[in-house]
């Protein structure tokens, strides 16, 4: 119930019917009293649900790489959880009218302040992805061993292939990889970014592109 102190224009604390009366910092306001609704389900709600659930289930598939490749993006938040909110406002997820759509060119593997990737490409060679890339490592910041950290992202079965030690670095300019034996055939895109060797820095992500690996 609530307590009016200084008569009946005056200010009040508590509730009254459908009314909420407070004050802050000696200024006395009133606000309706919030509805409760413990499980929304308006189309527009249930819609934001399954797209962050798609999100997530996407995101959480390579969190090991996302909490090195995004550690400079963690102010007050884990690495994962900037990556995730930072492929949610680039629409990693979306909808097409009413169809829940994934689109891969806006997947971010990385964020952070080393010289990115410059010149990079994917092709199919002897049955696997080969990524390239221009060797920048004499450009300010860069270093010739900062290490390349690679994904592979099926875009048919919505797995993703994430490659920490690829044993390839700036210089390397080169990276092969297969993906899996169940994904011959299938459409794969190709993503790299280059970390510090001692993990400190990461540069941002490049999207090379989408290539179809050879059917058994």
């Amino acid at each position: 119930m609530g307590t009016i102190k200084q008569g009946i224009l005056g200010g009040f604390s508590g509730k009254v019917g459908t009314v909420v009366g407070a004050s802050w910092k000696g200024i006395a306001y009133m606000r309706s009293l919030a509805q409760s609704v413990k499980n929304p389900r308006t189309r527009k709600q249930s819609m934001h649900r399954e797209l962050f659930m798609k999100l997530i289930g996407l995101m959480s598939q390579f969190e090991a790489l996302l909490n090195i490749t995004f550690r400079e993006r963690a102010v007050r938040m884990s690495a994962y959880n900037a990556a995730t909110k930072a492929n949610y406002a680039n629409g990693l997820v979306s909808y097409v009218g009413d169809s829940l759509t994934v689109n891969p060119d806006k997947l971010i593997i990385a964020q952070g302040s080393l010289p990115g990737v410059h010149g990079g490409a994917v092709t199919i060679n002897s049955g696997m992805a080969k990524m390239t890339w221009d060797d920048n490592s004499s450009e300010e910041g860069a270093d010739a061993t900062d290490k390349v950290m690679a994904v592979l992202f099926n875009t048919a079965k919505n797995q993703i292939h994430a490659i920490s030690s690829t044993g390839k670095t700036r210089s390397s300019g080169s990276y092969s990889n297969g993906g899996f034996d169940s994904w011959a055939g299938d459409s794969v895109a190709c993503y790299i970014a280059f970390v510090k060797e001692d993990g400190s820095a990461a540069s941002d992500s490049a999207y090379l592109g989408t290539v179809t690996l050879p059917s058994e």
